[in-house]
């Protein structure tokens, strides 16, 4: 056991010395959803532009995956990024599973705008934002309905909508 960890050390001393040290985190992504070759794709991009960055994409099946998060998060074993269902929200809070981002939302300013919008019109099956405020049925506060949103996240992307609530605000 001591020879291993004497080797292990110098192994990792080598490495440090000769610049061979491993600079990338890891990061373990896992999600339930159906299409595994877009998303790796779209993790592919993002490792291209975030080298330093490798992700661990994992799939697991929506019947098992809600108490399997649960188990994990009990145990500090989670994944460090996990897709789930907006209604899974709650509970998983309830039970610590989830981190909390108050900190981020203020360190980087991006807001809480639209996670309303988004809740609302899941819920109420209702794409159309705040037409009682504007008396407009078709598009409400926003620029358009959120059923037919002519913007992408390649506006977003490309600055096309460069600004916080550009892609939500209608223009006034």
């Amino acid at each position: 056991m001591i020879r291993r960890t004497v080797v292990a050390a110098a192994a990792m001393a080598a490495m440090l010395a000769t610049g061979h040290a491993l600079a990338q985190t890891k990061v373990t992504f896992r999600f339930s959803d159906t299409e595994a070759e877009p998303m790796r794709r779209a993790l592919d991009a993002f490792e291209q532009a975030n080298p330093s960055i490798k992700v661990d994409m994992q799939r697991l099946a929506w019947p098992d995956a809600r108490a399997q998060y649960l188990r994990e998060a009990a145990v500090g074993s989670a994944p460090d990024v996990v897709e789930i269902v907006y209604v899974w929200t709650k509970p998983f809070g309830d039970a610590k599973a989830l981190r909390p981002l108050d900190d981020l939302i203020a360190k980087t300013g991006i807001g809480v705008k639209g996670w309303s919008d988004f809740i609302a019109a899941s819920f109420l099956g209702d794409p159309v934002i705040g037409a009682y405020v504007t008396g407009n049925a078709t598009v409400g506060i926003r620029r358009a309905s959120m059923a037919n949103s002519p913007f992408t996240y390649g506006d977003v992307q490309d600055r096309t909508l460069s600004e916080i609530h550009d892609v939500g605000e209608r223009e006034r």
